[in-house]
């Protein structure tokens, strides 16, 4: 979901290129994908996205009829390094006829957003749908400008997912053949969560008990290079 700032740019802006300037989007708009708010402002106000009353915030994509989901997995490419990226374009799944394929990605792909932004347009060319979630490295603030933050990141890759039309929020994939039972719905729903100290219940390590080969640092090192402005108060729910 977009923030109410960025929320109110993007009406804005398609209202524009729409003619739409009279119509107003309801105020559960603001959930709503790019695509389905372009669909909402050229039906001049009549095409409502699917929402199911369970679930009302949750984007719905119907497959078309007679096909089946396939569901694929992958993270941490770490496509800074050329030889990743090449890796994984040769090794994307084949098309499969009769099927409709949704891709989760689920972070670690790149610090730098361009290099991000050209590996999720490269997994939405070959995907019928692509989800995301930023990993660690996604959030590194160390390169960005001064007085950034790690949330500010998080802030542009919403941002940039939703100009690649990539999710980034929760979607329920379902059969049109499968009526009022709904028993073959698959609901995916991308985590934007952290680390909380209340999870690590081992006792910290000696340095000395951490060897180290060359050009090696310690794997606490990454966490060191997201910054926020402020302590973050997480809270912790019951499941």
């Amino acid at each position: 979901m977009r923030n109410p700032t960025a929320h109110a740019a993007l009406v804005h802006n398609l209202q524009s290129m729409h003619f739409a300037g009279d119509i107003d989007p309801p105020a559960e708009a603001c959930g709503w994908s790019k695509n389905e708010l372009i669909s909402f402002f050229e039906s001049g106000g009549e095409e409502l996205p699917l929402r199911y009353p369970d679930t009302p915030s949750v984007a719905v994509v119907t497959m078309p009829a007679g096909v089946r989901a396939r569901i694929f997995l992958i993270s941490d490419m770490h496509c800074d390094h050329a030889s990743n990226l090449s890796w994984m374009k040769q090794r994307l799944p084949d098309a499969k006829r009769g099927c409709f394929d949704v891709c989760i990605c689920s972070g670690d792909v790149s610090d730098n957003l361009d290099i991000l932004r050209q590996v999720l347009d490269l997994l939405r060319g070959r995907f019928d749908e692509v989800l995301f979630t930023p990993g660690n490295h996604e959030l590194w603030a160390s390169k960005d400008p001064a007085g950034k933050t790690s949330l500010d990141r998080l802030e542009s890759i919403c941002a940039l997912c939703d100009e690649a039309r990539v999710r980034s929020c929760p979607i329920r994939v379902v059969s049109p053949s499968a009526g009022e039972s709904r028993l073959d719905d698959v609901l995916l729903v991308p985590l934007h969560s952290w680390y909380h100290p209340s999870w690590d219940c081992e006792p910290d390590l000696p340095d000395a008990a951490i060897t180290l080969g060359p050009g090696i640092r310690p794997a606490s090192v990454p966490l060191l290079l997201l910054y926020y402005a402020q302590p973050l108060r997480l809270k912790l729910m019951d499941t």
